[in-house]
Parts: C-alpha cells; structure tokens; sequence
C-alpha cells in the first residue's frame, strides 16, 4: 500500500482513551491486522516509536492522522483516521460493502492476517507471506491441499471435516 495521502472510507474503527489523571490521549487499535499490538499516544510529535519490535510512524496531516508501518516495503501506509467522533451507523454502509459486495477483497478470496510480537502472517488468496519486524519476509504460493494445514498451524484456525471440503470446493481460487 503507497502513501497516497487520500482518506479512505471509514470501515475501520479506533477507539481514542483519554487518561483521567493527566489527559494524555491513547489510540487502540484491537481490530487491524497489522497492528499494532498494544496502545499508542497520539501527539504530534509522535514522530517515530517502536512497540516491540515492530516500528510505526505517525504523522499529522491538517485534520487527520496517518499510521505508517515499518516493513519489507520500507515505510507504508497502513491507515488514516481523524479526531471526529464516529458512532456504529457511521460505519454501517463501508462494513455491509467490505462484507458482501463482489468488488471487495474480502469475499472473492481467502484473506487472514494474524499479527504476533515476533512475526505477521497473511494468507491472501494462494499467497502466504511472512513477515518480520526488521522488514524482511517469504512469500511462498500454496497448494490448494496446503490450505486447511495453514490455516490450523500458522492461524489457529481448525475446520470441521465439512468446512474444509467446502474450502477445497469454493471457485475463488486462481485459475
């Protein structure tokens, strides 16, 4: 994902804590796939910080802020946001069109990130790629019969007998 400066709909959603004893503000972010794994304090002069291993930037743009991620593509893009207030139906049209619409990445293909202090996988179509917080990484491509093992050893998820046959029989793999 390029810098490209331009604000993205809103189907992600921070949760911005201020502290009662000295009003310094936090933003966590549970819910993204590349992190970060713990809270972060939104100032300007954030600059550059580590949490862990893994490396970020964040930089303030006139009314909204941009999360960079340090990885095997240099410095990315990895999500704008602003201070304004959000509530569940501001999020409402971008969660039904990234859960059901065909143009989406996330229903014409298997898309799984699992994010760890030492390591961050993505399972993207065929593709798994592994990733390190000093910017190195693999990409290897699957074998549709590898898919139901990958999915247990390195995501921990476990299928039952017929999810996995359903998997093996969905027509979103590459030709």
């Amino acid at each position: 994902m390029a810098d490209t400066g331009a604000l993205r709909p809103a189907t992600h959603a921070l949760l911005r804590v201020t502290t009662p004893d000295d009003d310094r503000v936090w933003i966590c972010d549970v819910g993204f796939g590349f992190g970060p794994l713990e809270p972060y304090e939104l100032v300007d002069s954030a600059g550059e910080f580590a949490l862990g291993e893994w490396r970020y930037r964040l930089e303030r743009r006139a009314d909204q802020w941009v999360m960079f991620q340090f990885g095997r593509d240099g410095w990315i893009d990895r999500y704008t946001f602003t201070e304004n207030p959000q509530f569940r139906i501001d999020y409402a049209v971008g969660n039904h069109f990234v859960s059901t619409s065909p143009r989406s990445p996330f229903t014409t293909r298997p898309f799984l990130q699992r994010f760890l202090p030492e390591v961050h996988y993505v399972l993207d179509d065929l593709t798994l790629i592994t990733e390190y917080p000093d910017g190195t990484g693999t990409s290897r491509d699957l074998d549709p019969t590898e898919l139901t093992k990958i999915l247990g050893e390195t995501f921990d998820i476990d299928l039952t007998e017929t999810d996995a046959a359903t998997l093996a029989t969905t027509p979103w793999r590459r030709g």
